[in-house]
């Protein structure tokens, strides 16, 4: 089992317990699928953050539009899944349909 941390624009937040294949795309199913809210929707970079100790991280970004390059990236127990939010300037930037999205 492997206990990793999924933030930003996902359905639900927070630690979650990966108990099989423990791949980004599982943590996001696991956290409820990617998040639309009216003004906000997932965009952007995808970062993985590993914690190495001392203070020390690696970092990996992917970008949402190629899950190709990130669905299968494998995490470790202690990775931080963080998605990006993007965030319309008014309503007319709105996005067309705020559901979450799988």
């Amino acid at each position: 089992m492997v206990d990793v941390l999924v933030s930003g624009a996902v359905v639900r937040t927070g630690h979650h317990v990966l108990t099989h294949l423990a791949t980004i795309k599982v943590a996001i199913e696991t956290a409820g699928g990617l998040a639309r809210l009216p003004l906000m929707w997932p965009a952007g970079p995808l970062t993985v953050r590993r914690p190495l100790g001392d203070g020390k991280v690696d970092v990996w970004r992917f970008h949402l539009d190629k899950p190709q390059a990130w669905e299968s990236f494998v995490l470790q127990a202690g990775d931080a899944v963080i998605v990006q939010w993007h965030v319309a300037d008014s309503e007319q930037d709105a996005a067309p349909n705020p559901t979450h999205i799988e």
